[in-house]
């Protein structure tokens, strides 16, 4: 009997966790089976879309370069003829708040490099530069003429630009949408699918301006002034679009 009695709990014990285990896992095979879905196949892409649009702005830098053996002959050169182009910009439309000096340099030219004879001559430089903005840019090669009339003989650069760019981008964005539904479609047919519906979009940093190497006579000089042609600028878009694949 003692045999019996003290084997009894452990025989009760047991039933226990049998019963217990038969009750539990049936419910969380219930509940797995209930969370799983069913995988979805996806196309990811690149798309790519890009318009041309014509510059409406123009910004130009250009000024006077001046050597003097003396240094206040240098500056006072400089300065006169540096007014008579601000003064010729304004003459020819061009707000006062347009113009901006960007590059002032006064320095003991030194072309040869290194220490110099005792009796070379110093000679000293002035540089001014302005950052001219033009509103209207068919008027960009009459201001440069002015303005080499009036004394500039520096011209740095013709920077051709758009003011806004908001449309542009998003024609941009829209074409490279097309673009990528298109790329997506041929894989998705590749696959034995067809394409469903789009999951994600993701935007590049790809977004900007840039120039086209061909005129579209959105620039041009008249009266006289140099062949300055604004040509078009480029705005690109890239989309990253994921597509679900039926």
């Amino acid at each position: 009997m003692k045999n019996v009695t003290r084997r009894l709990p452990v025989a009760i014990l047991a039933a226990s966790l049998l019963l217990l285990t038969s009750n539990v896992l049936p419910g969380v095979m219930l509940v797995n089976a209930q969370t799983q879905t069913p995988s979805v196949r996806t196309i990811a892409v690149v798309g790519m879309g890009t318009v041309y649009t014509a510059p409406d702005i123009a910004y130009l830098h250009l000024g006077v370069n001046v050597q003097n053996p003396d240094l206040a002959a240098a500056l006072k050169e400089a300065d006169t003829k540096m007014n008579a182009i601000v003064q010729a910009l304004k003459n020819a439309g061009v707000a006062e708040a347009d113009i901006q000096t960007v590059q002032y340099n006064v320095f003991l030219d030194n072309p040869m490099g290194g220490p110099q004879p005792a009796d070379a001559q110093q000679i000293y430089r002035a540089v001014n530069i302005a950052r001219v903005t033009v509103r209207t840019t068919s008027k960009v090669g009459d201001l440069l003429n002015a303005a080499v009339k009036a004394g500039a003989n520096q011209i740095n650069n013709v920077e051709f630009g758009v003011k806004d760019t908001k449309a542009s981008e998003s024609a941009a964005r829209k074409a490279a949408l097309e673009d990528a539904r298109t790329r997506a479609t041929e894989l998705a047919a590749n696959m034995g699918g067809t394409l469903g519906q789009i999951i994600s979009i993701e935007e590049g940093n790809a977004i900007g301006t840039f120039p086209r190497p061909f005129a579209a006579g959105a620039g041009g000089g008249g009266g006289g002034g140099p062949a300055i042609s604004g040509g078009s600028l480029q705005v690109s878009v890239n989309l990253l679009v994921t597509f679900e694949v039926k």
